[in-house]
């Protein structure tokens, strides 16, 4: 769960896969009330499909923003990985990465190529 001001991003568990889980993103304000569904930016990418995110789950290192990765075989080490801000009620795009699945090579998210940062 992340927090920004009064509003409280919340990722409920949707599907599980072989190794990867779908959330379904709802905001909230401070009191738990008045639920919606966030909207995301026109740069999600393949990360997000509409407000349902894949992934293997959810991880939240800064205030406001959210990480996902999404794996594009279950040894991991290449899919989809990106991080988001809560802006409101606007879930916007603050990095996505990308890397092909290769035979042998498993590389870590954090140093799959940055294919879009916001400025």
């Amino acid at each position: 769960m992340t927090q920004v001001a009064a509003l409280v991003l919340l990722a409920v568990p949707c599907e599980t896969f072989a190794y990867n889980r779908s959330f379904q993103l709802a905001v909230y304000d401070s009191t738990l009330h008045a639920v919606t569904v966030p909207t995301f930016d026109a740069s999600t990418g393949s990360v997000v499909d509409g407000s349902v995110v894949l992934s293997v789950g959810f991880e939240s290192s800064t205030s406001g923003e959210f990480s996902v990765v999404s794996k594009g075989r279950g040894a991991g080490g290449c899919g989809d990985a990106a991080t988001y801000r809560l802006h409101g009620q606007i879930v916007e795009l603050v990095e996505a990465r990308h890397y092909e699945c290769q035979v042998t090579v498993i590389v870590d998210p954090s140093e799959w190529p940055v294919v879009y940062r916001s400025s």
